[in-house]
């Protein structure tokens, strides 16, 4: 009886453990592959390190021929779902051509921004719940925080910007505590526990730093609005670069 017993736990848990790998997205999977030497390419055009971008260039155009392959007709209630593979494709290889050219490498990192654009509108139509699509909302907000201070100097901090700057952190931090609060969906990313750990405590610096630019603004101390300001990049690069390939 026993025996009978603990075959069928065993059993119930084969099931379990079968089911739970089962419900794992495969597009989300692969959207995290893509996005792993997506993210390194980015990064690497907006540094300018054009044999590391034509490096990871190639392991993304290897990667996106896959992706491609598989997924373009996925979708055929979405009427531009392969407009948008299209479109993702002429980007890809027009930044290959400006890094293999070997000057302006930030040109190619202007355009592949457009690719994160188009494949977060694109889940967002078709109701792919994927865990960097809260990242990638922050990062309109954040740009409308960065792009004004940036070459700013606390003596050019004025009025004006200080209520802009306001109205971009109010929503820059509304879209960062949605993120932090998601559930982090490991079965897509399955990152090692250590890993987890320095997201969670990137992710709780980003928040900090948010808290401190907000009573900055308030208080129009324009030192600290220029010194914050700018750490908000770099605190969301340390949290979206976690998800790329770079090591």
């Amino acid at each position: 009886m026993k025996k009978i017993k603990y075959s069928g736990l065993l059993l119930l848990l084969a099931v379990a453990f079968q089911s739970s790998f089962a419900s794992v997205s495969p597009i989300k999977k692969d959207f995290a592959k893509f996005d792993s030497h997506f993210i390194a390419t980015l990064f690497l055009t907006a540094q300018g390190k054009q044999e590391k971008a034509a490096s990871e260039m190639n392991l993304l155009l290897n990667y996106w021929k896959t992706f491609k392959s598989e997924y373009y007709s996925y979708e055929s209630k979405d009427s531009k779902w392969k407009s948008d593979f299209d479109k993702v494709e002429s980007i890809l290889k027009s930044a290959e051509q400006i890094i293999k050219g070997g000057k302006k490498i930030h040109d190619a990192h202007e355009k592949l921004e457009k690719i994160r654009e188009i494949f977060y509108a694109l889940r967002q139509r078709n109701s792919i719940d994927y865990y960097l699509d809260g990242l990638i909302k922050f990062h309109g907000n954040m740009e409308k925080i960065v792009h004004p201070l940036k070459g700013k100097k606390p003596k050019d901090v004025n009025k004006k910007l200080i209520s802009a700057l306001s109205k971009a952190v109010n929503k820059a931090e509304k879209d960062w505590r949605a993120f932090a609060e998601q559930k982090f969906d490991n079965e897509t990313y399955s990152f090692p526990p250590a890993k987890i750990q320095k997201l969670q405590k990137a992710i709780k610096v980003e928040g900090r730093t948010l808290k401190k630019l907000k009573d900055a603004l308030k208080k129009s101390d324009k030192q600290k609005i220029v010194k914050l300001g700018m750490s908000v990049k770099k605190n969301f690069r340390n949290v979206f670069l976690l998800f790329s390939d770079l090591r």
